[in-house]
């Protein structure tokens, strides 16, 4: 009772690219140790928290057990499971090296989601602080400010330039701070909602733009696709079908239909430099470490190395931003800190001392 039950709650639809990284890890990991894959991937079936992840690895289980191979138990999958992951198990059982071959892929695949998740760990506590700040700012602004502008127009007081343009400051925020406030709990929704419709590749391709932080979206797609394509090629895929494959498993529009066309160009007789020399996607010098490695046949050693560069990058990358943003935020905070005191105790103290004299 409990498998249809399995089949019918989030099991439909592919697997996300961490299920797929989870569950050649764990394929990976039973053909190494020489288990039997029925009973192991049963047994990895009652441990999986993931619905949809447990759903087909209890199909691949049934599938094991009724005698199939696992080339055909993974093909039997269809949509499910992606093409690449296939076409490894092919090349891997071929070649006996099954389980290193997935072990490398389970590896490949999460260095997009950890620089990512690297990268946000970073800019945690920046985050934290600027909204912190920005808090602080606005209650300092509604109340504080405005309370003194009306002190210092009761008692007549001179306001001096600066303490002018904090009152004209204060007094705009206390006016937009709800509407603002408003505006930014509607895009957050909208973000929420866009997340939910929009599939994954769309998502990823859309992340490039953002600032400062796009580039390491970018930098991580490339350094997943160039390990993936590196593992495809030494598994014996070839490049006509590995280069789409690695586009796919990446999960990003712009790579996936880069590829697809860079393929249609290398089968009219291009070679892979010329054919993903997009100014846009690829960087000029992986162009050229592709042609280096196309007259030296050394194609997936220099894959490799153009991934370690791209991850290289990403990581300097995320270490600027989240510096930039810390630094942004102490600074924004010293300086509100500064401000204020000149601008409101100054005329406070010659507000004391008139009253007193």
């Amino acid at each position: 009772m409990t498998k249809p039950s399995e089949e019918t709650n989030g099991s439909h639809g592919r697997l996300s690219s961490d299920d797929v990284a989870q569950l050649t890890g764990h394929i990976a990991s039973l053909t190494s140790a020489g288990m039997p894959l029925a009973s192991g991937v049963r047994a990895l079936a009652e441990e999986i928290p993931s619905r949809r992840l447990r759903a087909v690895l209890n199909r691949l289980a049934d599938q094991l057990e009724s005698g199939a191979s696992l080339e055909t138990a993974i093909e039997r999958q269809g949509d499910r499971l992606p093409p690449h992951l296939r076409g490894l198990v092919v090349a891997g059982t071929r070649s006996g090296k099954l389980g290193d071959v997935l072990g490398r892929f389970a590896g490949y695949a999460n260095i997009g989601s950890d620089l990512r998740r690297s990268l946000w760990l970073r800019l945690a506590y920046p985050t934290f602080t600027i909204a912190l700040a920005v808090v602080v700012f606005v209650f300092v602004c509604v109340v504080l400010v405005t309370g003194f502008s009306r002190i210092f127009q009761d008692f007549g007081m001179p306001i001096p330039v600066l303490t002018g343009i904090v009152f004209q400051v204060a007094k705009a925020v206390d006016r937009a701070w709800l509407p603002l406030l408003q505006g930014l709990i509607g895009l957050a929704v909208l973000g929420v909602i866009a997340s939910l419709v929009l599939r994954t590749d769309v998502r990823r391709s859309l992340a490039w733009v953002i600032p400062l932080i796009g580039p390491v979206w970018h930098l991580s797609d490339l350094a997943e696709f160039s390990h993936l394509l590196a593992l495809l090629l030494e598994s014996e895929v070839p490049l006509r079908e590995a280069l789409p494959m690695a586009g796919a498993a990446v999960r990003n529009s712009e790579i996936a239909s880069g590829t697809k066309q860079a393929a249609q160009e290398i089968a009219e007789g291009r070679s892979l430099a010329l054919a993903l020399t997009r100014p846009s996607l690829f960087p000029h010098g992986f162009a050229r470490i592709i042609d280096w490695a196309e007259k030296h046949r050394g194609m997936p050693e220099a894959l490799h190395m153009a991934g370690e560069m791209f991850e290289a990058q990403a990581r300097s990358q995320a270490s600027f931003v989240s510096t930039v943003c810390g630094i942004l935020a102490i600074w924004s905070i010293l300086c509100g800190i500064v401000v204020v005191v000149v601008a409101i105790f100054f005329p406070l103290i010659s507000l004391i001392n008139r009253l007193s004299g």
